[in-house]
């Protein structure tokens, strides 16, 4: 059916980088009462464009709306001159990379997509040297945004970017527009950051409490947690404060029995809030899980007769409300849905819990089907209930295996990947690589849980080993977001294993590239550059994502670092320095999924004064423990936080001697040269809440 076009308005809209320049224009269908409208922006010094997409309905009847396409291309050929889109050079070496969404597979080579691949929310169509772009949402949070791409066997290519409508009623006289999305040309990390910057610009990222540490239930304890384990972890931690100091302790899954709301089970003698005073006595946020799973989701905690019973025998104001159905499934349309979940949010608040854990979202969009509501529109208003049931103060985890745009502005931490289970952590490697560019920009990035050690009589091994320990640990701490582990800090046979908690303590405050996302089917190098004012150096984990020993080799110039310039490079999980080199490194052979933790120190930069090289203090190598590191042509002195371990080593250049003058806070145990040039200092006994201070003097 044809229209025709007509008025074209131009308008200006704020950004995180500026005015963009947006061109409205609209073509009119007279004949079915219709306008459709498509808005274009471009923003002054990006290298990419602003689509968006809306309908005015000028007819007598509603309509459903189910989507708006803003951008569709079409190449008959990967060289199609008239293609709004090109893709040149052979289709194999261009990679579609999906950023968001439960798979396991998040690239494929666009030489392979013979049916349309369904891409979420955002993604990247890149060839392996970084031309190419990234798509994804923007703007005002209205709708999830649904792409696709396919390369026919023909070569056709065709590529869409649409909003999902969610068959949302649209009335007559009503205009409805679809979310806004961005199309950048720029390189892969370089577009991932600037997009997250962007949606939480428009979203209101919530960012204000940061990343939390600290320890919960689920993983070593399961469903069989009690009161009393719980109240372990409380004394442990009442017991050693210098050692442990969690940001919160959180009880999982099965603490609850079903009494109209979730409350303690015969395992939580004290009840609930007895156990929340106890955590919070400690100076940690307590913690809970909760399930929403009034929404369509089967609910675990109905395998439970009692709890089956209780829920079939609630007196609610119908005696259909909460009913499930015989395959224990509950109606999620009910009109008092919505209104339960807040009464388990209120619950937990009043009970004295700070941290809650929100799980089984899934589906709770779809679920909860409303006319005049996008499925996205849908998740952002029950979360916004239960933003203003639980409080500004309340820290709210949510729960699914991949971010959710929905609630950006509203949580304060969300889950990356699946479950980080003892046998499923190489799995969730595969996803949490994925959302790095969100911490700190929408929330902080929760990796779900680390492991303090493997092999350990009596307790289930760690699937890959201590590589794999290791791997993720570092992974989680370069993530700068949450840092939680299951393991027992009570039990004799974790005690020897508690540094690895301390290390972990808090969650550095930082930013880290995965290079090769976009460009490469796996991403083994993931690097962060630190800047001080007294300093700066590069933080990279180098890791094997193959299934057999391979090295891995970071290219300096690739990695920002100057090629021409000398590096001392220092290894974290060997505590020991490894070389000066220029130009590249090359790791000794891996063992799958196995790393090296480094950190690259320029030494070629500067006046020549003694330089800081590494630290295992904490997983970020110096970014989180020492404060200030001041050289002189009299010596070096280095100020401290309290993050990090009690005990550990410093790695400093200097060709100079050094010698020891003074210390405050802590002990130092020796101060050697291990290298030429190269001193290790040994540190003990570091005091928390007391100002910590080291002076060495330089020469003979």
């Amino acid at each position: 059916m044809g229209g025709k076009v007509g008025e074209v308005i131009i308008s200006k809209e704020m950004t995180p980088y500026g005015l963009a320049r947006i061109t409205e224009s609209t073509i009119h269908f007279d004949h079915v009462g219709i306008d459709i409208m498509l808005r274009f922006g471009e923003v002054p010094n990006v290298s990419g464009a602003l689509f968006q997409a809306g309908l005015r309905n000028l007819g007598a009847t509603a309509i459903n709306l189910r989507e708006l396409t803003q951008l569709e291309t079409v190449a008959k050929s990967p060289t199609d001159p008239d293609a709004g889109i090109q893709f040149t050079g052979d289709p194999a070496d261009w990679l579609v990379t999906q950023l968001m969404g439960n798979f396991d597979n998040a690239v494929s080579e666009l030489g392979s997509i013979h049916q349309p691949l369904n891409v979420s929310e955002r993604g990247g169509i890149y060839r392996r040297d970084g031309t190419g772009f990234l798509f994804g949402p923007v703007g005002t949070p209205i709708a999830y945004l649904n792409s696709s791409v396919c390369c026919e066997k023909n070569g056709r290519v065709t590529f869409k970017i649409a909003a999902d409508m969610s068959g949302v009623r649209v009335d007559p006289n009503e205009t409805r527009w679809g979310q806004q999305a961005v199309l950048l040309m720029e390189k892969p990390h370089i577009a991932c950051a600037r997009q997250a910057d962007w949606v939480a610009f428009t979203h209101h990222g919530r960012t204000s409490k940061g990343a939390l540490d600290g320890w919960c239930s689920w993983y070593l304890l399961d469903k069989h947690v009690t009161g009393q384990d719980v109240l372990g972890i409380v004394e442990a931690v009442a017991n050693n404060p210098e050692q442990l100091h969690p940001g919160a302790i959180q009880i999982d899954d099965g603490y609850q029995k079903y009494d109209g709301v979730w409350d303690a089970n015969h395992k939580f003698p004290g009840g609930m809030s007895d156990y929340a005073k106890r955590i919070a006595e400690i100076g940690a946020r307590p913690g809970l899980w909760m399930a929403l799973t009034l929404i369509g989701r089967h609910a675990p905690w109905l395998d439970d007769p009692v709890n089956l019973k209780a829920v079939q025998g609630q007196k609610f104001k119908k005696e259909s409300d909460y009913r499930p159905d015989e395959s224990g499934w509950l109606d999620p349309t009910h009109p008092r849905a919505k209104a339960h979940i807040v009464d388990q949010v209120r619950h937990a608040v009043k009970n004295g819990y700070t941290y809650l854990k929100l799980d089984f979202n899934d589906h709770i969009g779809e679920a909860w089907y409303e006319k005049k509501r996008t499925s996205f529109e849908v998740m952002r208003d029950l979360y916004t209930l239960v933003r203003q049931t639980a409080g500004e103060d309340v820290y709210i985890l949510f729960c699914t295996p991949f971010p959710v745009r929905a609630v950006v502005g509203l949580v304060d931490s969300s889950r990356t990947s699946y479950d980080a289970h003892r046998g499923g952590v190489r799995m969730s490697i595969n996803q949490v690589l994925r959302s790095y560019d969100l911490n700190n920009r929408w929330f902080a990035v929760d990796n779900d849980c680390y492991y303090l050690a493997t092999g350990l009589k009596g307790i289930g091994d760690v699937v890959g080993g201590w590589p794999i320990v290791e791997t993720y640990a570092s992974m989680m701490g370069l993530s700068s977001g949450a840092a939680f582990t299951s393991d027992m800090w009570n039990w004799e046979i974790f005690k020897p294993y508690l540094r690895h908690v301390e290390i972990m303590t808090p969650p550095a405050n930082e930013r880290t590239m995965v290079l090769d996302i976009g460009i490469s089917k796996n991403w083994p190098r993931l690097v962060s550059h630190v800047k001080r004012p007294w300093g700066k150096w590069t933080v990279a984990l180098l890791w094997n994502p193959n299934d057999h020993d391979q090295a891995v080799k970071l290219d300096f110039a690739k990695a920002g670092l100057n090629p021409a310039h000398r590096h001392a490079v220092w290894s974290f999980w060997e505590n020991r320095f490894v070389g000066i080199v220029d130009s590249q490194w090359k790791t000794p052979a891996l063992p799958a999924a196995g790393c090296q933790h480094l950190c690259f120190t320029d030494l070629d930069q500067g006046d020549g004064q003694p330089r800081f090289i590494g630290s295992n203090l904490h997983i970020f190598c110096g970014a989180a423990e020492i404060k200030e590191f001041k050289t002189s042509t009299s010596g070096v002195k280095m100020l401290f936080t309290d993050a990090g371990a009690r005990t550990g080593d410093i790695y400093i250049y200097s060709r100079r001697p050094l010698k020891m003058s003074s210390a405050s806070g802590l002990s130092v145990d020796s101060l050697q040269a291990v290298d030429e040039d190269i001193w290790r200092l040994g540190i003990s006994s570091r005091k928390r809440g007391k100002f910590q201070q080291i002076s060495l003097r330089s020469g003979n």
